[in-house]
């Protein structure tokens, strides 16, 4: 992931307060250096749609210009929303290698399925249920700009949990 060992992560203010993905990269290599920073307005972004336009733009390259002067040389986006970012966080830091979860929790979760016979069979169709903690609205509208189809979504209670 790294070579100079200077990590960059980026996140919601809650995640970054959490300290999660430092203490996890640190327990993987202790010698690197890890700079944080809070980008709250990226997900307002995104979930607005305005994943590449030049307000996003501009937002990216002042989120990110400090870790940049860090000489970071690996990004690690620490929010789901972030990847719909990609082009402009891209763009604002050059040749800086970005890190995204995501995939690798979803090769996680593709080999654990397969390890344990529960992928579903080829001819199957699948079935999407997709449950959101507030504003179906928004995600509804997220999901049609992400998966590029109108899925149905359930409100749940998360304080039920």
């Amino acid at each position: 992931m790294t070579v100079n060992n200077r990590v960059g992560v980026i996140g919601t203010e809650a995640t970054i307060r959490s300290g999660a993905y430092e203490r996890c990269i640190l327990a993987q290599r202790p010698e690197a250096e890890v700079f944080a920073k809070a980008c709250p307005l990226f997900v307002p972004l995104a979930e607005e749609g305005w994943t590449n336009n030049t307000v996003a733009q501009l937002t990216s390259e002042l989120y990110l210009q400090e870790l940049i002067d860090r000489k970071i040389d690996s990004l690690v986006l620490g929010c789901t929303h972030y990847p719909l970012l990609l082009d402009c966080i891209r763009r604002a830091v050059g040749g800086i290698q970005i890190v995204n979860p995501a995939e690798a929790a979803a090769m996680y979760v593709a080999q654990f399925l397969k390890e344990n016979r529960l992928e579903r069979e080829a001819s199957a169709v699948p079935k999407h249920t997709f449950c959101v903690s507030d504003n179906t609205q928004k995600f509804d509208r997220i999901c049609r700009l992400v998966l590029n189809s109108p899925y149905p979504s359930e409100t749940v209670d998360i304080e039920k949990y």
